[in-house]
């Protein structure tokens, strides 16, 4: 499935035979995988200027900037963690709290999973 494999490229890929697989459920089924409003699964990307890595982590509306902090700081005990949607010398993304990170998380287009 070659139209999904540039979107798959968000996902762990540990993950993405799953991600996958429920594309191809969905689109048997013909209804869009549903997400808890309050609490959702978000594939998110963690780099440094030497690493990047994509982590799925349950995120909590009112908890997501601290929960991603976190796990940023677990991975990068040594580096200054800076939060940022997109490109990191953008001023304009920096993101500063729960309702920034929020809103910011998208969803893919065609297998329609939070990142």
């Amino acid at each position: 499935m070659n139209f999904i494999s540039e979107e798959l490229e968000l996902v762990p890929p540990g993950k993405r035979d799953f991600e996958e697989e429920r594309f191809k459920k969905q689109a048997e089924q013909n209804f869009p995988y549903q997400n808890d409003p309050i609490l959702q699964l978000v594939y998110v990307t963690f780099s440094t200027d030497t690493e990047k890595e994509i982590v799925e982590m349950e995120l909590s509306e009112h908890e997501c900037y601290f929960q991603v902090l976190k796990k940023a700081d677990e991975m990068f005990p040594l580096v200054w963690t800076e939060m940022v949607f997109g490109d990191p010398e953008n001023l304009d993304s920096k993101l500063s709290n729960s309702t920034d990170v929020w809103n910011f998380v998208q969803q893919s287009k065609m297998c329609k999973f939070n990142y």
